[in-house]
């Protein structure tokens, strides 16, 4: 699958995995950690996350209500 550009269209995409630092949760809010894939357009320098880091977001998040969960049964995130 050839990656495309949102804001030129080009073709010209590089990935590089980076660690994603991100906020979860509205009252009390964490900060999360994921290694996700930065696209990167030569053409524009445009860079974005895409559905794959989403869905690796997704999957931390889920690991850290988990985990939250196994340490205090009463808790919900």
């Amino acid at each position: 699958m050839k990656l495309e550009c949102p804001s030129c269209d080009s073709r010209n995409v590089t990935t590089v995995w980076t660690d994603h630092t991100f906020q979860y949760g509205v009252f009390s809010p964490v900060s999360l950690v994921a290694k996700v894939p930065l696209r990167r357009c030569s053409d524009c320098q445009e860079a974005w996350i895409d559905f794959v880091g989403e869905e690796i977001m997704t999957g931390v998040v889920k690991d850290s209500k988990k985990a939250a969960s196994d340490q205090n049964p009463s808790l919900e995130l």
